[in-house]
């Protein structure tokens, strides 16, 4: 089976992993479905060490298993929850599980503290998954690029910092420039990026792929 058969298959086997998800978290199925992923981490394993020459067909790979990655953190969450008993009869709890903590005033540094002060926790904040992407000609794969761009504005807009104005055909240059650099400074083959969010601000940070 070729990479075009298997990408088709992978599709197949996310969507067929997520109904399944589903249906356990409904209680219409008892056990997760573990064969299925197994088979989707199976078919992920084998072309992460392998450079698909096809642009087209790289990319969607890469968006395939950014898919992935994503349902996977929200079924880990559900899986904790169901572990915990919150799925059972308390509607409010499984909201208030996906939420924010809620934001409280700092505590006032002159006051005497209470022990009950000096045990409550911080509320931990989960890290997103980066959004990664992989080109070898910008000039060509703007579909690639594309995907970097809007990335790149949904992360600042996520950020809640003031959005940095940048044009996609600016974008588009940069990057392409920075492909260029990259390439001849690494002898590489292509350049991956990667967009997140660190302490508020949003990092696109480039390296090179052999």
């Amino acid at each position: 089976m070729g990479i075009p058969e298997d990408l088709v298959l992978l599709e197949k086997n996310i969507e067929k992993l997520k109904f399944e998800y589903d249906q356990y978290f409904q209680g219409v199925i008892k056990i997760p479905p573990h064969t299925i992923k197994a088979a989707v981490d199976r078919l992920i394993r084998k072309y992460q060490s392998t450079q698909i020459s096809n642009s087209a067909l790289r990319f969607r790979y890469q968006n395939l298993v950014y898919r992935y990655n994503s349902l996977g953190e929200l079924w880990n969450r559900r899986l904790r929850m169901k572990e915990e008993g919150i799925m059972i009869g308390a509607p409010q709890r499984v909201a208030s599980y996906f939420q924010a903590p809620p934001v409280t005033p700092e505590p006032d540094p002159k006051a005497p503290k209470t022990k009950k002060d000096q045990k409550k926790p911080r509320p931990k904040v989960a890290a997103k998954k980066e959004f990664t992407a992989t080109t070898r000609d910008p000039h060509q794969e703007t579909e690639i690029v594309s995907a970097i761009y809007k990335q790149y504005m949904k992360a600042q807009s996520d950020s809640g910092q003031p959005v940095k104005r940048v044009s996609q055909d600016g974008f588009q240059k940069l990057i392409a420039k920075q492909v260029a650099a990259i390439k001849k400074s690494h002898k590489c083959s292509a350049v991956n990026f990667s967009v997140k969010i660190h302490d508020g601000e949003v990092k696109l940070k480039a390296k090179p792929v052999k």
